[in-house]
């Protein structure tokens, strides 16, 4: 967790500073040439670059969502193979975008601490989002996990 704090806070700054930079070229008051001038060139770059970026890192947190849905699907079918569960319900993962801080579980075989055992660490959505986990066992064997703020992994 400290390990993502970190990497955000440099991430903001590093976004701050570029925004910074590009607005000052553009406006003519450089920070990188000695002669004051801006440069419009290299701050049109900057601008250009600044929402490629933030692309970029939403596309990483939606990959890395539905990664964590797949996860929790196969640990999932894992543990119900293991020890033969049969009951169905659902499951609700919440967090705030660092680490998950609440599972609710409302399954009979498969309370909160024993979900959060099957995992080195509870998987959650990057930007903040609820997995919502669906275990059916009266329609068939099935597992699905949907995120409020990414969808689920199948619908992709």
């Amino acid at each position: 967790m400290v390990k993502r704090f970190l990497l955000g806070f440099i991430t903001g700054l590093l976004i701050i500073s570029i925004a910074f930079v590009g607005v000052a070229e553009l406006t003519g008051n450089s920070v990188i040439t000695k002669s004051g001038k801006g440069n419009p060139v290299l701050g049109k770059m900057l601008v250009v670059a600044m929402p490629i970026f933030t692309a970029v890192t939403r596309n990483a947190r939606t990959r890395t969502c539905l990664a964590n849905q797949r996860e929790i699907v196969s640990q999932l079918n894992n543990y119900f193979m293991m020890y033969n569960v049969q009951d169905s319900g659902s499951i609700s993962i919440y967090s705030d975008g660092y680490s998950a801080y609440d599972v609710w579980s409302n399954m009979y075989y498969l309370d909160e601490y024993s979900f959060e055992n099957l995992f080195q660490v509870t998987p959650y959505c990057p930007d903040g989002g609820t997995y919502e986990i669906y275990v059916d066992f009266y329609t068939g064997y099935n597992v699905s996990v949907y995120c409020d703020c990414h969808g689920s992994y199948n619908d992709q």
